[in-house]
């Protein structure tokens, strides 16, 4: 059996520091195939390349894997810095220059766009989706001595729930998330049905909900909770509340286990059963990310969203009835924005008086969303356009810079309005610096 570092390269820390689930999922199926796995992460290594040659020379590992979480930052003002693949690609010629062992990359920042990335760093392997199954496989076929030449992209198909790993916690990493963030991220169930025009989630993880047995999430929940000393947890779907109410059930299951753990999730105001709301809370349901995108009719069609303005404020009402706080994150020029749009998302906004609001400006292109289709149609870009640097859709219709001025000058002075996001950052930083940590918006 093999020794193996697995590296999660992840540097980025806002709003807060996001615990490498996928990382501890991929770990757990190594050590059911018989491997040894080190689990490394940058950000507790103080992103230290020393470090990480003091491991690699002491470890002395068979294979390294690395996860690959971002690609950037996709804020349209600051993703030119925050672009993390040279970092990526730096890290891979340090290991290569100490150690020479076959590189094996994955994640859902990898996956958006497997060979591009591949070919860019410079990695021997990748996998694209959920990797249970194919790097055990990719490792015995390295083992043998018969996997297939590199450099090359394995495919891996969504699993079904009784195929999925659950993590493999370090408690002194889930530790050094909680210091930092206060946090800590855990998924209820893969894959997307719905076709958000900006969205890689049914590229990554398919196009259907697969719900994770309840039986393995609460074991996760307690385990967090009793060996780490967790609080809070938010569980990381692509959408929480999904349309046949599975949601509901989970939320009585955890609140008959007892664990009194406050929890937030990403929801949808697609859909919303009677008394949902209520029900989440009595399970610890303590704060909501909506995922909104758009303020408008028009520009919640253009961005494909499959919900009205009026269901957004019909799930707005019900957060406000229950006391519990809601952020929006509302991306302004998308698809048929116009100037009006503009002005008519800025008045709807305002009447959400006890909700955070985080605007952004344009939509990060990525390969295979229907946002890239419309670019190629628009002429904005060409089909064969390199997406590795970030390039951004912003309505031919909406000059960028009137739209900038435009919300600053609208949200100018109300801590509830966040734009540009390096302001939402700011404030981060400096509740960060008194002690306060979790979901800061709140």
């Amino acid at each position: 059996m093999a020794d193996i570092l697995f590296i999660n390269a992840n540097v980025a820390v806002e709003p807060y520091p996001v615990y490498p689930i996928g990382m501890a999922v991929a770990s757990r199926a190594l050590e059911e195939h018989g491997h040894h796995v080190v689990q490394y992460d940058l950000l507790q290594q103080e992103r230290s390349l020393d470090k990480l040659i003091t491991t690699l020379h002491n470890l002395s590992p068979d294979y390294v894997c690395m996860s690959l979480r971002n690609i950037d930052n996709v804020d349209y003002f600051t993703s030119h810095r925050e672009w993390y693949l040279d970092g990526y690609r730096r890290l891979i010629h340090a290991i290569r220059s100490h150690l020479p062992v076959p590189i094996i990359c994955g994640g859902p920042g990898f996956s958006v766009m497997p060979q591009t990335i591949l070919q860019y760093i410079g990695a021997d392997y990748g996998i694209r989706g959920e990797a249970e199954e194919e790097l055990p496989r990719l490792i015995c076929a390295l083992e043998n001595r018969n996997a297939p030449p590199s450099p090359a992209v394995i495919e891996a198909a969504p699993l079904p729930p009784s195929r999925q790993m659950r993590p493999r916690f370090i408690p002194q990493l889930v530790n050094y998330y909680i210091e930092q963030g206060g946090i800590i991220g855990l998924p209820v169930k893969r894959g997307c049905p719905y076709q958000c025009a900006y969205c890689t989630y049914p590229i990554i993880e398919g196009k259907k909900f697969r719900q994770r047995t309840y039986a393995d999430i609460i074991s996760d929940i307690r385990y967090l909770k009793y060996e780490c000393g967790i609080q809070q947890i938010f569980f990381t779907d692509s959408v929480f509340n999904d349309p046949l109410g599975e949601y509901l059930h989970f939320a009585r299951t955890l609140a008959e286990a007892q664990l009194d753990i406050q929890w937030g999730a990403f929801f949808s105001p697609r859909t919303l059963h009677p008394d949902a709301l209520e029900i989440l809370k009595e399970s610890g349901l303590f704060a909501i990310e909506l995922g909104t995108d758009a303020a408008s009719d028009t520009t919640l069609a253009g961005m494909n969203k499959g919900f009205t303005w009026e269901q957004v404020c019909r799930f707005q009402e019900e957060a406000d009835k229950l006391q519990l706080p809601v952020a929006h994150y509302v991306i302004f020029g998308g698809p048929d924005e116009t100037p009006d749009t503009v002005k008519e998302g800025i008045d709807n906004l305002s009447h959400f008086r006890n909700a955070v609001v985080f605007a952004f400006t344009g939509v990060r292109i990525l390969p295979g969303t229907k946002i890239h289709q419309r670019a190629v149609a628009e002429n904005i870009i060409h089909a064969e356009h390199n997406l590795l640097h970030p390039v951004y859709y912003i309505s031919p219709h909406t000059p960028v810079e009137w739209l900038n001025e435009t919300l600053t000058n609208a949200f100018r002075g109300n801590r509830m309005r966040i734009f540009p996001p390096e302001k939402g950052r700011e404030m981060t930083d400096v509740m960060k610096r008194f002690g306060y940590k979790g979901l800061l918006w709140d």
